[in-house]
């Protein structure tokens, strides 16, 4: 398959040391540019080596599609052979199995369409058996973009724009906290000038790490793994607006 994207396709294709580097620069990719992540990973151990990146993918929702083989349909006593579907369910919490030849190209869609609706990492279970079948006569995969959403704005309610105006007016401490949505929106400047407008200080999730930088208000990150100066003046705030960002226990600190 590698084989075949690289020199008929011209797809880049990165080797790595380890299959959970594989998945987790796939991962990266994807968090960086908005793009879908593709790793592909023998089965067997180089499945299960993929576990915490995996798992990673899910608790991020990240757009990661992995490619896995999987025992020759029939196999009981490959020396790499498992049963992969409860494993990929425990990690990545989707599978779509790839069943034969003439199903190949729908099976390949749903895998794809389910990672590009933002529904989380989804692995591509394709025996070894199918990876060395014949291909019916003129098959041809096309790229479709049926039951794809148009991405679609929202806007904000008129009356909860003007209750948070109101709040900022009213705060003599108040902090602007960004995430990756913030990063993913480019809305640092807008945010920046927010903050220099009503006196906020300005903080991020660790997955915005540095994104304020070089502002004098920047703390840096809000949470845990804020520095000590930072988790003191962060203490006495009495307005928190996030953008972008979820608002777990960590990022809170507590």
């Amino acid at each position: 398959m590698v084989n075949e994207l690289v020199w008929k396709h011209g797809i880049r294709f990165v080797p790595t040391r380890h299959e959970q580097g594989a998945v987790g620069m796939a991962d990266g990719y994807s968090r960086a540019t908005g793009k879908l992540g593709v790793a592909t990973v023998e089965k067997g151990p180089g499945l299960t080596n993929t576990a915490t990146a995996m798992t990673a993918a899910r608790l991020s929702r990240s757009a990661v599609l992995l490619i896995a083989g999987d025992k020759v349909i029939g196999s009981r006593f490959g020396n790499m052979d498992i049963d992969q579907p409860p494993f990929i369910l425990a990690t990545a919490g989707a599978m779509q199995q790839a069943n034969t030849p003439e199903t190949l190209a729908d099976e390949v869609r749903i895998a794809f369409r389910h990672v590009r609706l933002g529904l989380g990492p989804m692995v591509l279970n394709v025996p070894t058996s199918l990876s060395e079948s014949a291909m019916p006569d003129a098959w041809r995969y096309r790229v479709s973009g049926d039951g794809m959403p148009t991405v679609q704005a929202p806007n904000p309610d008129p009356d909860r724009v003007v209750a948070v105006g109101k709040l900022l007016r009213e705060s003599r401490r108040p902090v602007i906290l960004a995430g990756r949505g913030a990063v993913s929106s480019e809305a640092r400047e807008a945010l920046v000038g927010l903050a220099d407008q009503v006196g906020a200080v300005l903080v991020t999730t660790l997955h915005a790490k540095g994104w304020f930088g070089g502002h004098p208000f920047n703390l840096g990150i809000s949470g845990g793994f804020a520095p000590s100066q930072a988790r003191s003046i962060l203490k006495r705030a009495d307005l928190v607006v996030a953008f972008g960002a979820g608002l777990n226990a960590y990022t809170l600190d507590h």
